[in-house]
This record gives structure tokens, sequence and C-alpha cells, in this order.
């Protein structure tokens, strides 16, 4: 899949685009399709793993280094994404 860096609008990373599902739930259209959609670079990486590996997404958002990142799985789990710089504060409140 290519992956284009898009500048601005991302507060933290910049974004770049991944080609995703969109289910027919989730789709304009009413059926499913696949879209171009820009995904914050710095977890795009991940969700593009996780989308080729067949466990798709409904969305997602690195935290933008004020909250912790989540990547929001088609079944309605939550994956939290913690980057280093903040892992050492999650672990005291765990």
């Amino acid at each position: 899949m290519a992956v284009k860096i898009i500048e601005g609008k991302n507060y933290h990373c910049g974004t770049k685009m991944l080609t995703v599902k969109i289910s027919a739930d989730m789709s304009h259209t009413g059926k499913e399709r696949l879209e171009q959609k820009p995904v914050d670079a710095c977890i795009a990486d991940i969700v593009n793993a996780l989308n080729l590996a067949g466990i798709f997404t409904d969305g997602c958002c690195c935290g933008h280094g004020v909250g912790t990142g989540s990547i929001v799985l088609t079944d309605g789990r939550v994956i939290e994404v913690h980057f280093p710089d903040d892992w050492e504060a999650h672990k005291g409140n765990a």
C-alpha cells in the first residue's frame, strides 16, 4: 500500500494516507468499500498491519501528545496506544 505524508492538520506527528476498509454499516453507499483515509503517522504502521492481518478498524487517534492514543476495532474492542514518553506515567496508574 502506498503511504503519503500530509503536512499540517495534525498537531503531533502528521498523517499518512492508508487504504482502509469501510464497512457497509459505516459507508454512505451502504456497501463495503476501500477508501484512502488520513491516519496519524505515528500509528499508521500499526493500523496498516492490523488491517493487512484482517483485523479491521473503525477509527484511531494517536492522542496528539496530549492523551492516550487509541485504535477502535470493528468488533468494538479498543487498543490503547502508549508512547515511550508517557509509558512511565501510565505504569503508575495501572
